[in-house]
């Protein structure tokens, strides 16, 4: 990174990348599913809310704090690479809050609470929103597309569902 973006931006960004393999890691042994067809089973549950999402929800937001200070210090012509890396980051930010919001949405379901529970799945709905449009913004391959759709179809759409319950 030194030759290309200079001084400053190798250890934010190194920062970052360490917090995005970890909140990973972290989902991957927790609930591999949240980011594949599983999204709608936190709507569904009525069990408290996994400690697990708020830990990914802190590491991915941190990841986004390291890459736009990475950013802020590179040289022009590579700040577009570190801020593809920073909205990646941005995405997954909003997606765990997605997440989160479903899960609450979920509980409040299970308690009756009409109210907390459109809330909570307007927060998700927005969330979802945001990563779809901040995914869409730095989309540069076939998959991405692929991904979109997917979580268009899993996610996003599900929850306008729910909300119309």
């Amino acid at each position: 990174l030194l030759p290309i973006c200079g001084e400053g931006v190798a250890e934010p960004f190194a920062l970052g990348n360490a917090a995005l393999i970890e909140a990973g890691r972290l989902i991957l042994d927790k609930d591999p599913s949240v980011v594949t067809v599983g999204f709608m089973r936190q709507y569904e549950s009525s069990d408290p809310m996994p400690d697990w999402i708020a830990k990914a929800k802190e590491l991915y937001g941190k990841a986004v704090g390291e890459f736009y200070r990475a950013n802020t210090r590179a040289r022009d012509g590579a700040r577009p690479l570190i801020l593809r890396y920073a909205k990646r980051a941005t995405f997954a930010l909003h997606y765990i809050t997605a997440v989160e919001a479903a899960r609450k949405a979920g509980i409040a379901k299970a308690a009756g609470d009409d109210d907390a529970r459109i809330e909570n799945l307007e927060l998700a709905i927005e969330a979802m929103h945001n990563a779809l449009a901040i995914y869409a913004e730095v989309a540069t391959e076939p998959g991405d597309a692929g991904a979109i759709a997917l979580i268009n179809r899993e996610a996003y759409r599900p929850l306008l569902e729910a909300l119309e319950e």
